[in-house]
């Protein structure tokens, strides 16, 4: 690839709610993805620890966990290995 691109590696890209269900299914302790405030984390962890999670999960919300609309970043699919 040429400089500038950003590789964004995973193993399974998979909806909060996708891994809920399946870290659920694993360890057999019921759970269900909800979303939440900044507030309410902050309320849940107080001293600064909650608010910043909350605000971390505030970003990926709003912009996704690569940066949403970034052309930098590329996926796995978008490589090709040439010879």
């Amino acid at each position: 690839m040429p400089p500038g691109k950003n590789l964004l590696a995973f193993g399974d890209l998979m909806t909060w709610s996708d891994y809920v269900a399946l870290w659920s299914k694993i360890t057999g302790f019921p759970a269900a993805f909800e979303k939440s405030t900044v507030a309410i984390h902050d309320q849940l962890a107080p001293g600064g620890y909650g608010e910043e999670i909350g605000e971390m999960y505030a970003y990926m919300q709003d912009f996704g966990y690569w940066g949403k609309d970034d052309s930098s970043v590329i996926f796995p699919k978008d490589v090709s290995l040439a010879s």
